[in-house]
C-alpha cells in the first residue's frame, strides 16, 4: 500500500506597508557651509518603529530622522527601514541660496587724499539674510 503525502505550505500575509511620509520645507534654499536643517521629516505608518538613513552630496551620511547639519546643495537620498527589515528609499534635493552679489565702490587714494576705503551693498536681501 503506497501512501501519498501532500505538504501544505501556509503563508501569513505580513504588512510590509511603507511609511507615509510628510516633508515639511523650513527652508526655501540652503546657505552651503553653513550646518542647517533644511526640512522637517514625519514618518508614519503600522510598520513602525522606522530606522532612517540619509546618503547625500561629498559622502555626506547621517542617521537621524531629522539632521540638522546639512551643509551642501543638492540631491539626498533617505532609506527608511521598517520593523520587518524592508527599506524604502526617497529623494530629496535641496537648493543652494544664491551668493550675495558685491557692487564695490572703489576711492583710489593719493598722497595728499585721506586713506582708500570700499563701499559694499548688499543687492539682494532675501531669508535667510547675509550679514
Amino acid at each position: 500500500m503506497k501512501h501519498l503525502l501532500t505538504l501544505a505550505l501556509f503563508l501569513s500575509a505580513m504588512p510590509f506597508s511603507q511609511a507615509a511620509v510628510t516633508i515639511d520645507t523650513l527652508a526655501s534654499c540652503l546657505c552651503e557651509g553653513q550646518p542647517q536643517q533644511a526640512f522637517e521629516l514625519q514618518a508614519d505608518g503600522s510598520a513602525g518603529p522606522f530606522i532612517f538613513s540619509w546618503a547625500g552630496p561629498e559622502g555626506y551620511t547621517s542617521g537621524e530622522q531629522n539632521p540638522v547639519n546639512m551643509k551642501v546643495a543638492g540631491v539626498y537620498t533617505l532609506f527608511i527601514t521598517n520593523a520587518y527589515g524592508c527599506t524604502f528609499s526617497y529623494d530629496v534635493g535641496i537648493t543652494a541660496c544664491p551668493l550675495p552679489t558685491l557692487q564695490p565702490t572703489i576711492h583710489p587714494a593719493c598722497p595728499d587724499d585721506s586713506p582708500t576705503h570700499i563701499n559694499l551693498i548688499r543687492s539682494r536681501q532675501t531669508s535667510p539674510g547675509y550679514d
